[in-house]
């Protein structure tokens, strides 16, 4: 699966001429981590969906008796966690209502350009949540190198909780 995905973003930062931004979901997060750390001159951002960075599945996340079902002794060959916070703009995205991942294992270690924000909703709803959307566009609407904070409006403020 990696070295699929590092062929892709070779691709995709070969064709555009830009750093790429890297939006993963659940295990999807875990990936963008691993690609980010050996080329940060090819990630411009990760940006995480519900993903359990930190602990091992077996007991931050419910799934992992049927990902070791399906993955048989391979599951243990597969450990993306455990590597850090990304040398790039990192945002990691949670819910204390997940249902599926554990928030405590989503929170980002802190750092210059990393940001942890708790939203209400659920894990296999993230990536359709109008707040993770709406996270996202703002995320990616930042001109590279300007790195700053998500400030939501006024409005919505109330919503998103930021987890130091």
């Amino acid at each position: 699966m990696l070295d699929g995905l590092r062929g892709r973003l070779q691709r995709l930062h070969a064709d555009s001429g830009q750093r790429v931004s890297l939006v993963g979901w659940s295990l999807g997060g875990l990936y963008a981590r691993k690609l980010a750390p050996p080329r940060p001159d090819r990630v411009r951002q990760v940006i995480s969906l519900g993903s359990p960075l930190y602990g091992h599945p077996r007991r931050t996340t419910h799934t992992w008796p049927t990902y070791r079902l399906l993955r048989g002794r391979d599951a243990q060959r597969d450990d993306v966690r455990g590597i850090g916070a990304p040398p790039v703009p990192t945002t990691s995205v949670f819910s204390r209502s997940d249902g599926i991942v554990g928030w405590r294992a989503c929170v980002e270690h802190a750092g210059a350009q990393v940001q942890n924000l708790r939203i209400p909703g659920s894990h296999l709803g993230l990536g359709f949540n109008p707040l993770v959307l709406y996270l996202i566009a703002d995320r990616l609407a930042q001109p590279e190198g300007d790195w700053r904070a998500f400030a939501p409006p006024r409005l919505l403020r109330g919503l998103y909780r930021t987890i130091d």
